[in-house]
C-alpha cells in the first residue's frame, strides 16, 4: 500500500516537471511532499499499525531469547532484514573490536571497529546514548570526516550503531545495522528495535 502511494506521489512530481519522464522516490528529496500528500489520519493509522506489529514482535523476541537465545537472534536479524530493509548486521567484540559475526550482505574492509574508541565517534555518539543513528552520512561530513570515510569505504549509506558495555568508558562490543542502498530515514521504532536487540545481546 505504501509503495503504491509513493509511486502515485512520484507520478505527480513527474507531471509537474513535464511529461515523458520518470521519478525515483528518494527519501531525502521527496519525503516531505509525500507526507504532505497523505491524509494525516491515514499516516497515523499506518505508523500505529507498524509500531503495534513491532511491539508484538519485540515481546515474542524477548520471550524466545530467554529460552533459546541463538534462535531468537537469528529470527530477529531475519525480521530486520525483511521489515526494515537492513542489508547487513555486524557484531564486533573485544579490546581489538574484531568482527566476530556478520549477517546478510558482505561488507568489505570491515575487519574491526576500532573507530568506536576515537574522540570523533564519542562526540557524534553523545553522552548518555547507547545508539548512534545516521540516516544521511553527508550531514556528518564536517564533524566526523573519518567516520564518514569509513562508512563510504564499506558502501554503507545509513547505519545504526549500538555499543555493548557499561558506558562509553567501558565498551565491550559494537553492533551495526547497515543499509547499503540509497540512504533512507530510520523510523523511531526501527531504532528502538535495534537498541533492544543490542541490549538483550549484551
Amino acid at each position: 500500500e505504501e509503495l503504491f502511494r509513493k509511486a502515485d506521489c512520484c507520478l505527480y512530481i513527474a507531471k509537474e516537471k513535464g511529461r515523458d519522464r520518470y521519478v525515483f522516490f528518494r527519501d531525502e528529496l521527496h519525503r516531505e511532499s509525500y507526507e504532505a500528500s497523505l491524509n494525516k489520519h491515514e499516516l497515523n493509522a499506518m505508523n500505529n499499525a507498524r509500531e503495534i506489529r513491532e511491539l508484538k514482535y519485540i515481546a515474542s523476541f524477548a520471550e524466545l531469547a530467554a529460552t533459546d537465545g541463538k534462535k531468537a537472534f537469528v529470527q530477529a536479524m531475519e525480521h530486520m532484514r525483511e521489515s526494515f530493509g537492513v542489508d547487513n548486521i555486524t557484531l564486533y567484540y573485544g579490546k581489538d573490536m574484531k568482527k566476530i559475526y556478520s549477517f546478510g550482505a558482505d561488507i568489505p574492509n570491515a575487519d574491526n571497529a576500532l573507530y568506536i574508541f576515537s574522540h570523533e565517534f564519542r562526540s557524534i555518539m553523545g553522552e548518555g546514548k547507547r545508539c548512534l543513528e545516521v540516516s544521511f552520512l553527508n550531514k556528518l561530513s564536517e564533524t566526523a570526516p573519518s567516520f564518514c570515510k569509513r562508512m563510504e569505504e564499506e558502501r554503507i549509506s545509513s547505519t545504526i550503531q549500538c555499543y555493548i558495555g557499561g558506558g562509553l568508558d567501558d565498551i565491550k562490543g559494537l553492533v551495526t545495522f547497515n543499509k547499503l542502498k540509497e540512504a533512507s530515514q530510520w523510523a523511531d521504532y526501527e531504532v528502538d528495535c535495534a537498541r533492544i536487540f543490542a541490549s538483550v545481546l549484551s
